[in-house]
């Protein structure tokens, strides 16, 4: 179907709008504030702002491939590859080379071998470092909160900053509540009487009254008329059907 002159016109305007339009897209990133590094800017594609050490900082070159700039990061005056590359002192290093521990990069496995605080120690599910500085044999202490306690981790769990023997009906709810199983529930992460979570009542809603002329306005109760129950709940953060508060108890510290 042939256009009529008014479409053609329509469209060379529309044309006109749309290339006069589109520089403005092209400059938005141009126009945004290039970012900062130690009061200068930086190109933030090509380059990472770095400290070099004792918090001076300095926009540093880039120098990896494409396929490793997710994994780019800092190493003094360098951008290295995290994933193939460590930083010990701010000097990079092979990872296969061996583990930074103590401020000094140490030759081990670290396949095998593991830092904590300035020691290494053999990787084992019975071995943990325990606030960032001290192993733990787990198979006779547990850390709980960064705190060694003296009970084996075998047969105990931390619940707060205590710990609770895995046999028995005592369990954790939450960060650090104890209940009983035997008699509790542990809800949201609260505790509450019985052995099952409190169900919540659906929401009911009452319908506008209507007044009709020459009938009394009186409601009579039916199976279908909402019951008002918030005297059985009058706080709002009691679980409706329900009026006690949640128990709370801090597991005990050994």
């Amino acid at each position: 179907m042939p256009f009529s002159s008014s479409s053609v016109q329509l469209l060379l305007a529309g044309l006109l709008v749309f290339h006069s339009a589109l520089p403005h897209f092209c400059d938005a990133q141009a126009a945004m504030p290039a970012p900062m590094c130690a009061g200068n800017t930086y190109d933030p594609f090509t380059m990472m702002c770095c400290d070099t050490g004792g918090g001076q900082f300095e926009a540093v070159q880039i120098e990896l491939p494409p396929e490793a700039l997710l994994f780019a990061k800092c190493c003094g005056d360098m951008v290295v590859d995290n994933s193939t590359s460590g930083c010990c002192m701010q000097e990079p290093f092979p990872l296969s080379e061996g583990v930074c521990c103590g401020g000094e990069l140490q030759p081990a496995d670290p396949t095998v071998m593991e830092c904590c605080g300035d020691a290494l120690f053999e990787k084992s599910p019975m071995a943990a470092c325990c606030g960032g500085h001290t192993v733990v044999d787990l198979t006779e202490e547990i850390c709980c909160a960064n705190r060694v306690i003296q009970v084996p981790g075998t047969t105990h769990t931390c619940c707060g900053m205590g710990a609770l023997p895995m046999a028995g009906a005592e369990r954790c709810c939450g960060p650090r509540s104890v209940y009983d199983s035997t008699s509790q529930s542990c809800c949201d992460e609260k505790v509450y009487s019985g052995v099952s979570c409190p169900t919540t009542a659906p929401p009911t809603t009452t319908p506008a009254p209507t007044t009709t002329p020459n009938v009394s306005t009186t409601a009579t109760p039916t199976a279908n008329t909402p019951i008002d129950l918030s005297p059985l709940a009058e706080d709002p953060s009691v679980p409706w059907g329900h009026t006690a508060e949640p128990v709370f108890q801090q597991a005990p510290l050994i």
